[in-house]
């Protein structure tokens, strides 16, 4: 077992290689602000349903770009809406126009953020848990794409595996 100060040491570590992947992620996919939102419980219903939220638990922002992290806890889960499935099912998920999007408390949400585009993948724990997903936002812009007219989130996949396996282990 470990001491209190030992697991609070190993949790800054774990903070501090987070923080700089998502920093690495600003520059290597040109985003203006990036996130790691986790899932947690919340309450239960009279009739013992469980509620299940959201927050951001680790960010870092461009120069110029407003920090959500405060702003963004304890979110329903049921904002996503149809943006569950997709990352259920281990998909990138791509939105190049946040004024497309028909889910109305997901737009708001976005919109208030002054994001206008977004990639979001998600992270699993070892029992295969939809646990958490890393987010990019593009504010002012759309997602860039490469010579090739791709998306350059394509490989998000790499960052959101190092941050399962530092968060769940491998």
């Amino acid at each position: 077992m470990l001491f209190r100060s030992e697991e609070t040491k190993e949790s800054f570590e774990r903070d501090r290689v987070i923080n700089a992947i998502l920093s690495d992620t600003i520059i290597d996919y040109k985003a203006d602000r990036s996130k790691l939102i986790q899932f947690h419980n919340g309450t239960h219903s009279l009739g013992g349903v469980p509620f299940r939220y959201l927050s951001i638990t680790h960010e870092r922002v461009d120069t110029g770009i407003s920090s959500e992290i405060l702003n963004y806890q304890q979110i329903p889960t049921s904002v996503m809406g149809a943006y569950v499935e997709p990352l259920m099912n281990r998909q990138l998920v791509i939105i190049r126009d946040v004024e497309a999007i028909t889910e109305a408390s997901f737009k708001q949400l976005m919109s208030q953020q002054g994001t206008t585009a977004k990639c979001m993948y998600p992270i699993f724990d070892n029992a295969g848990r939809f646990t958490a997903y890393i987010t990019l936002d593009y504010v002012g812009r759309t997602v860039p794409v490469n010579e090739n007219g791709v998306c350059i989130c394509d490989t998000l996949v790499r960052e959101a595996h190092t941050i399962e396996n530092i968060l769940f282990g491998e």
